[in-house]
């Protein structure tokens, strides 16, 4: 006897997403990689896309292939929505338990601005002022609208991915007397 194939829930995809980045996260919090912009900031990125497009390759073979491209594309944007929900709520009590956190990234958007000549010491002043007055819900939305947008689009690509075989569209109808 064959055994069944175990369907893994979005929900509980979502939570190990999000539970992945939110370690990839404090990794690169407290190692001060976060604040470096280079190419291995994007690795936390690609690790989150490759696991989405695991997780939906897993439920369509748990399904015998037997989806559709929007089947596989629902169940990674639930997932993704899952996982985001997670790190924007993850998010908010990081912002608040490390206010560090906000000076390191104001003192990183300092530099950058220092180092571009057109903008004046009053420009830079004004633009410091804005950011920090608009850190929290700028990160929060960030979290929240990026984790969605690379998610959807990790999704969209995760859904091409799976074989799709053609359900038998009668295989579901049960026949007029057949004990059910």
């Amino acid at each position: 006897m064959a055994m069944e194939k175990k369907e893994i829930k979005p929900a509980t995809a979502g939570l190990i997403i999000g539970l992945v980045s939110i370690v990839l996260f404090l990794l690169y919090y407290f190692t001060g990689l976060i604040y470096h912009r280079d190419f291995t900031s994007f690795i936390p990125m690609a690790v989150s896309i490759v696991i989405i497009i695991v997780f939906i390759n897993l439920w369509a073979k748990a399904k015998n292939n037997v989806v559709t491209y929007g089947s596989c594309f629902g169940y990674g944007f639930k997932s993704v929505c899952v996982a985001a929900l997670i790190v924007f709520f993850f998010m908010v009590i990081f912002i608040y338990a490390f206010p560090d956190y906000k000076v390191h990234m104001l003192d990183v958007i300092k530099d950058q601005m220092n180092k571009n000549p057109k903008i004046t010491d009053d420009q830079r002043d004004k633009g410091l002022a804005m950011v920090s007055k608009m850190f929290v819900i700028s990160t929060l939305g960030g979290s929240l609208f990026g984790n969605l947008f690379i998610g959807t689009i990790a999704s969209l690509i995760g859904a091409a991915i799976p074989k799709k075989i053609q359900a038998d569209p009668f295989s579901q109808i049960n026949q007029i007397g057949e004990p059910q």
